[in-house]
């Protein structure tokens, strides 16, 4: 999980990656410039631009991973919105071995991402 919050003019994208050649991609979101939440190019939500929100996101790891994960999108003020069983980049994707925030933005703008937290779970049917 972490917070962002994004400047006028930002893009940020996340991604999960293993370290195959070529990379598998697991969870995976950009926030363009208008604040649009899309994940694989199908669109989610809008983000406010200018504010912190939460973002959360859980996957099957190993031997349980199943080739999709779960977002939760908070804005504080607002009830928490779920995005269930989005699917990953490669359904192969399985293990964690980059995880980064990255700008796609052109022009000069900040964003930025606080309290990230990556937590393994084990456990049957845990993410």
């Amino acid at each position: 999980s972490f917070d962002a919050r994004l400047e006028q003019g930002a893009i940020l994208a996340h991604e999960w990656r293993d370290a195959a050649q070529p990379y598998r991609v697991g969870p995976s979101l950009v926030i363009d410039a208008a604040g649009k939440l899309t994940s694989n190019g199908r669109p989610l939500a809008d983000v406010p631009l200018e504010r912190w929100f939460h973002v959360e996101i859980t996957c099957l790891l190993g031997t349980q991973a199943d080739g999709v994960w779960d977002l939760t999108l908070t804005v504080p003020g607002e009830p928490p919105r779920p995005f269930l069983a989005l699917p990953s980049g490669a359904p192969q994707f399985h293990r964690v071995e980059w995880l980064g925030f990255v700008s796609l933005a052109s022009g000069e703008t900040a964003f930025y991402v606080d309290n990230i937290k990556l937590q393994l779970v084990d456990g049957e049917g845990d993410k």
